[in-house]
């Protein structure tokens, strides 16, 4: 049998105490030392109860670790809005960067879309129904990027901050208060930059982030606990399938290559694939795979 969803990090055999959930083909773990883990970690979908991975082609293979990585829509009054993309080059972001442009209904906005990356790639700058530019990280607070989002006379900012390097957010927060002192600046932390920190470090960091007046942090867990109350599971789940297979369609996955590794410790686990992460030598067109 084969199962969707998060397993736990570690080399040791791990039990799964697996109970229907609330979806056809959805399974709950009901173990009550993972009680208080955020529903997200506990649910698994069951993708063939007669399944055996090693009869399985590198296709299908494939295709069930790029469903691991998708992000659905975020709807939101953006129809006066400027979308900030932090940290773009990212998988999420990508994601994110294509649900704004195709899924959201017509005249619904952005104004206009400022993608920042510490990559210069026009890739990130894909055909959109608003302006789209991208910039770096050391030009944040340039006179033209700054300009660039005056010109659209927007009433709300909306940072979508993906894991931006080091204090970056902060630098942008305060450049962007000063050049549209009448905006509202709003600020969604989605994730955080891949790096070991330090106790001191992360005290830091939280102290200088709530300096960012109207920041608040994404919890997907939640958000999707709360889709699935009001539209069912069964609803749901359905449209999310739906969502990525338009994604799919889109080209989405052309410009970025799956690399297949096994295990958990050592040069070839996820141990090693972290640590890549954390030095900055995972390529922006690259997503880790593991076979444990």
């Amino acid at each position: 049998m084969l199962l969707w969803g998060f397993l736990p990090t570690s080399s040791l055999p791990v039990d799964l105490k697996l109970v229907p959930a609330d979806a056809k083909g959805h399974r709950r773990e009901d173990s009550n030392h993972r009680s208080a883990l955020m529903t997200a970690y506990n649910r698994y979908v069951v993708r063939d109860s007669n399944m055996r991975l090693a009869n399985l082609r590198q296709a299908d293979l494939d295709s069930m670790a790029w469903e691991a990585v998708y992000l659905d829509k975020n709807k939101g009054d953006l129809s006066k809005a400027v979308v900030v993309n932090f940290s773009a080059s990212g998988k999420t972001a990508r994601a994110f960067t294509d649900s704004l442009i195709n899924e959201r209904e017509p005249d619904t906005g952005p104004l206009g879309m400022l993608a920042i990356t510490g990559m210069a790639d026009g890739k990130l700058v894909p055909r959109a129904p608003f302006p789209m530019t991208t910039t770096s990280y050391n030009a944040i607070s340039d006179s033209d990027t700054l300009s660039w989002l005056a010109d659209l006379r927007p009433a709300k900012v909306v940072i979508c901050d993906f894991g931006g390097r080091g204090h970056s957010l902060l630098q942008l927060y305060q450049a962007v208060r000063q050049q549209l002192e009448t905006a509202v600046i709003v600020t969604v932390g989605i994730g955080s930059e891949p790096k070991p920190w330090t106790g001191a470090e992360r005290v830091e960091l939280r102290w200088k982030l709530a300096s960012v007046s109207g920041r608040y942090q994404m919890n997907t867990s939640a958000l999707r606990d709360v889709l699935v109350e009001r539209k069912g599971a069964e609803a749901f789940w359905k449209e999310v399938s739906q969502a990525w297979d338009r994604f799919v369609e889109r080209g989405n996955l052309e410009e970025v290559k799956l690399v297949w590794s096994e295990g958990i410790e050592g040069d070839n686990g996820i141990e090693d694939g972290w640590e890549k992460l954390c030095r900055g030598e995972v390529p922006s067109d690259a997503a880790y795979v593991y076979r444990v």
